[in-house]
């Protein structure tokens, strides 16, 4: 996974570097769609000088015709400019494009050049240093699986107490399964919602439940209405959310 997020990562940054001066997508262009690629460079400047007196001439006479529009014909005068002035930006923008990339050419094979030789000479060096230490990749995969063990205890101890307190809270809420159950099953068993909501694809059932805690410092217990929110997802419940005076604690499909 780390390793997945290292390339990445390393692809985002060449794209952003690549891209920093055209659009990510003129970029992608250049390499498909090149109509100018038989023009030499001092070709395409000449070309690009000529565009741009045409593109601006063109502007001038939308400009011109859309100052009369009640005149006999202006309307299609006006759209048959606008036409005519978007095709000759359009090429303009690419012979723009076929300069800038194939100008600064150099630069980014020699920035590829290097995201690469970076990419190489790390795992090289870090395979060298594994090998140059006996045992060590056992020990880094024994420390990996350590952890991934670790983080899975402590999330099955976090969602048993949970549960339990869900439990203490109303019994029918440990029948509710993140993952399988679906609205019926939710309002068969604990009935209509106080209140619902839905917001990015979620849809939200909230529920009140009163309870009886001892606040710090007391000896007499006192009730407590605690709202439990159940979000759905696709059809079936993703998370359980308890949501007392404290911060919230979930129960999630995804944790």
């Amino acid at each position: 996974m780390r390793r997945t997020f290292f390339i990445l990562s390393i692809t985002f940054a060449v794209v952003a570097v690549l891209a920093q001066y055209q659009s990510v997508i003129s970029f992608f262009e250049y390499f498909y769609n090149r109509p100018f690629k038989h023009l030499s460079n001092d070709q395409l400047r000449v070309e690009i000088a000529a565009a741009e007196g045409v593109l601006g001439m063109l502007n001038s006479r939308a400009l011109a015709v859309g100052a009369r529009p009640a005149a006999p014909g202006n309307a299609q005068a006006l759209r048959d400019s606008l036409s005519a002035a978007g095709k000759a930006d359009n090429r303009l923008q690419q012979l723009r494009t076929e300069l800038v990339f194939r100008v600064d050419r150099q630069r980014y094979l020699l920035i590829g050049g290097m995201v690469v030789a970076f990419m190489v000479f790390f795992h090289y060096f870090r395979a060298v240093y594994l090998s140059s230490r006996p045992g060590e990749g056992e020990r880094e995969r024994s420390r990996v699986r350590l952890a991934r063990e670790q983080r899975e205890s402590n999330l099955a101890r976090e969602r048993a107490i949970l549960a339990e307190r869900l439990g203490r809270l109303d019994p029918r809420l440990t029948r509710v399964e993140v993952g399988k159950s679906d609205y019926r099953h939710v309002t068969e068993l604990l009935g209509r919602p106080e209140t619902t909501g839905q917001e990015c694809g979620a849809f939200t059932l909230t529920y009140v439940f009163d309870s009886m805690i001892v606040p710090a410092g007391e000896t007499a217990a006192v009730a407590e209405r605690v709202p439990v929110s159940i979000v759905l997802r696709a059809g079936a419940v993703s998370e359980i959310r308890i949501e007392p005076a404290g911060p919230a604690r979930t129960i999630s499909q995804t944790a």
